[in-house]
């Protein structure tokens, strides 16, 4: 019987900190939950860098916190960089990528770094509803 007993408290005792981790737990974003949809398109071109807003509006002004995408529409490799905001690796003809721009409004450089007289500046506004 004493044996029994110890077994069944080591068993409680062990199953305790599974039971804690059972409950409500604070509610999180999770991937369904967050809008990946691009606000604007980066394109790299033989022309050069362009940025087209998916709503009409003021050319390349993005709200801080958007997702972007970037696409190499031309026939070589394209690398495109703008400071620390984000680096697009190499990127071969027809692909593309997303970027997520971090929260605060700036005025960002974007440069082809194997091109690095190519150039696009593209302005992140306050998102609105929120002071910048």
């Amino acid at each position: 019987m004493r044996c029994a007993r110890a077994a069944r408290t080591l068993l409680l005792v062990l199953s305790l900190p599974a039971l804690a981790c059972r409950g409500g737990t604070p509610h999180e974003p999770t991937l369904p939950t967050v809008d990946f949809t691009p606000v604007a398109i980066v394109t790299a071109s033989p022309d050069g860098l362009g940025c087209v807003m998916h709503a009409l509006g003021t050319p390349c002004q993005v709200p801080a916190g958007s997702v972007i995408e970037v696409r190499n529409d031309g026939p070589g490799e394209r690398r495109l960089q703008a400071g620390e905001a984000f680096d697009t690796g190499i990127m071969r003809p027809g692909e593309t990528t997303t970027v997520v721009l971090g929260d605060e409004p700036t005025t960002l450089e974007v440069r082809d770094a194997l091109d690095p007289e190519v150039t696009l500046v593209l302005d992140v506004v306050p998102r609105p509803g929120r002071a910048g």
